[in-house]
Parts: C-alpha cells; sequence; structure tokens
C-alpha cells in the first residue's frame, strides 16, 4: 500500500570470512526502473547492536530487517526489490553477487517483485 512502511526480511549465509566491511541494502525500482526507496544498514545482530561483516564466520547466518516507506505518490505499476552488499568505507563498491549460479548484473540480487494498482 502506498504511504505503508514495509519490513523486508533478507536472509544470508556467510560463504567464507570477509576481509573488507559492508553494509547490506535493499533498492525498491519503480516501473520506471528508477529507485523509490533503499535501506543501508550494518548486519543487524540478533541481539544488541548491528555488527560488523568482519566479525562473521563462514557458516554465520544473517537474519538481515530493512525498514522502507512507500511514498504515497508512487504510480501503479510493478515495483522490484533488490539487495546486495557494498564496501562500507572508500568508494562504496558493491560486492560481487551471484544470482542462480550466475554473476548477477550490477552485483543486484533480485529479491522479489510486488505490484501497486
Amino acid at each position: 500500500m502506498r504511504g505503508a512502511t514495509l519490513d523486508v526480511v533478507t536472509h544470508w549465509r556467510v560463504d567464507r570470512q570477509p576481509q573488507r566491511d559492508g553494509k547490506l541494502f535493499l533498492h525498491i525500482i519503480g516501473p520506471d526502473g528508477k529507485p523509490v526507496a533503499q535501506d543501508d544498514n550494518l548486519p543487524l545482530a540478533r541481539t544488541g547492536p548491528p555488527r560488523s561483516t568482519l566479525t562473521y564466520r563462514s557458516g554465520d547466518g544473517i537474519d538481515q530487517v530493512h525498514r522502507v516507506t512507500l511514498r504515497p505518490d508512487l504510480p501503479a505499476g510493478d515495483y522490484t526489490l533488490f539487495v546486495g552488499i557494498y564496501d562500507s568505507q572508500g568508494e562504496h563498491a558493491r560486492w560481487p553477487a551471484q544470482q542462480d549460479g550466475q554473476s548477477a548484473r550490477d552485483d543486484l540480487v533480485k529479491a522479489g517483485q510486488f505490484t501497486l494498482r
């Protein structure tokens, strides 16, 4: 619904310990291909404050909550959710991403879609 605040939960599995600090992000892209909402955060710990990605080890899991508010003036159409990780320091380069065994375009993983009527 337009004007609603959504809690979008993403689930991550750490394959190997990160060598740099990163932020997890969610982007919502509108029917015109432009971003309409986003949320960028350090990984949230199950208890306590957010954690650096440098503290995670192979086999750890991350359940990340992204909170975004949809503007009330959004047009009708299909909206796509993309997720990824980027360096929290320096030039904010995105981390390499794969989806369905293939390199993800622009290192964005498609996480879902919804339609506003």
